[in-house]
């Protein structure tokens, strides 16, 4: 997985890319740590990039969803596509995340 955080407005951005997976999870840590730093702010996680998403992945989506919504900050995950959003809504994420899908 690769990843980029920019800021877009008022708004935290994390782009990420390629696979999502176990092997992956010290990665997304870094994902984590940069959320962490900013927690008041809404942060978009966009998966347009992402091709590949695991259970271990969704699990990290878990964490971080409560790592945001412990501090009382906004979190929505934007723009999954292919396995990636048949992944998230098997595993029922779209009824307790905000997930915006392409239009």
């Amino acid at each position: 997985m690769e990843f980029d955080v920019k800021v877009v407005g008022g708004e935290r951005k994390a782009v990420l890319s390629g696979r999502l997976a176990f092997e992956d999870s010290a990665a997304f840590m870094q994902v984590l740590a940069a959320v962490r730093l900013e927690l008041e702010r809404s942060w978009i996680i966009d998966l347009e990039g992402l091709e590949f998403l695991d259970s271990s992945g969704i699990g990290m989506f878990l964490m971080l969803r409560d790592v945001v919504a412990r501090a009382g900050g906004k979190l929505t995950f934007h723009r999954p596509r292919g396995q990636v959003e048949k992944a998230l809504r098997n595993a029922g994420l779209d009824g307790i995340m905000t997930i915006e899908a392409t239009n």
